[in-house]
């Protein structure tokens, strides 16, 4: 049986706990024989966002994720999850360096050392997933320079030779998908 999630929003801890409730619920015995992400999101919380890769990678059933709309920021590493990736055709990626939010505008230098070390931290893990489910693409993007400064978009068509999505699939072939659908609840 399929089990399609549709998440639409932010990443973060509570979305990333909804998430992976579905999933746990999805997988009693006997339920889940594939899992099938379509997602659109704008990105979050990193720390979140790696959880809900390592969670979904974990999965001992298959993992495919659809882009439906805009997969940015820290939702890319998500959606590189999937042991398939599909793409609808207006839809998009962004790459981007990641940011931290204060509490309050002045900060010791320890917290300001203590962020450059984790944003560092973060970069290199989010690298290390890209390249590893990107290896053998027919183009393969170098994405240092987008989690360090410059920000990329990518179209559904660019995605494919960098080996980020599998390919376009159209919204007809979408609504012919028959399984069980479980909404991520993401406002809280």
């Amino acid at each position: 049986m399929n089990n399609i999630f549709h998440f639409s929003g932010p990443i973060s801890v509570f979305t990333m706990q909804n998430l992976r409730g579905c999933i746990l619920d999805a997988m009693r015995p006997g339920n889940a024989q594939k899992l099938m992400l379509f997602m659109s999101s704008e990105g979050g919380d990193v720390t979140a966002g790696i959880a809900m890769y390592n969670f979904l990678r974990s999965m001992p059933v298959p993992v495919e994720t659809y882009n439906f709309g805009a997969i940015e920021s820290v939702a890319v590493f998500v959606y590189l999850a999937g042991n398939k990736r599909y793409t609808l055709p207006d839809a998009r990626f962004l790459v981007h360096g990641f940011t931290r939010n204060y509490a309050s505008p002045s900060q010791p230098y320890p917290a300001i050392r203590e962020s450059i070390v984790s944003l560092d931290s973060h970069s290199n893990i989010c690298l290390n997933i890209f390249e590893e489910r990107t290896a053998g693409a027919k183009a393969k993007i170098d994405i240092k320079n987008n989690l360090l400064g410059e920000a990329r978009i990518l179209t559904p068509a660019e995605s494919i030779p960098a080996g980020i999505a599998r390919r376009i699939v159209s919204p007809e072939e979408i609504s012919s998908i028959s399984g069980t659908h479980w909404n991520v609840n993401v406002s809280g």
